[in-house]
């Protein structure tokens, strides 16, 4: 089975991640969060790694921003929504160094992940967000 790229990846239940990701390939999937809290304590966008070549630039001309600033955006966002998760982030944060995988994390560090990730995020609060995504669960498992 080809690697299917980031940019064109609708389900992440078929995905299974990489260790890698390019600035461009960023759209907040679960397995993409997971990765940028992994490399939180960097500021630069990490290196590419050397067997991975990049035959095109997705953008030709010159480069108006500095190569940080990429990467500074892309932690800012991460950080303010988990900032948002509370405990639940910090959770969140503990049980990927620890290296758990999404079936194996608590609850609560599930639902951040998938606040963090963004689905119905700019609604409301998490708050109010996870009190939704629960009483969507408790009527589909009829309760």
């Amino acid at each position: 089975m080809a690697e299917v790229e980031c940019r064109d990846c609708r389900d992440f239940r078929k995905c299974i991640g990489k260790d890698f990701y390019r600035y461009q390939d960023i759209k907040f999937c679960r397995h993409q969060v997971i990765w940028v809290i992994e490399n939180l304590p960097f500021l630069c966008w990490p290196d590419i790694p050397s067997d991975d070549i990049v035959e095109k630039p997705l953008k030709k001309g010159k480069q108006s921003e500095a190569y940080f600033v990429n990467a500074a955006v892309i932690k800012a966002e991460v950080m303010y929504r988990l900032k948002k998760t509370k405990t639940d982030g910090k959770l969140l944060k503990a049980q990927i160094k620890q290296g758990l995988q999404i079936m194996e994390m608590e609850p609560e560090a599930k639902m951040a992940l998938y606040y963090c990730e963004g689905w119905s995020r700019r609604n409301g609060s998490y708050a109010r967000w996870k009190e939704k995504k629960t009483y969507r669960q408790r009527r589909r498992n009829g309760s």
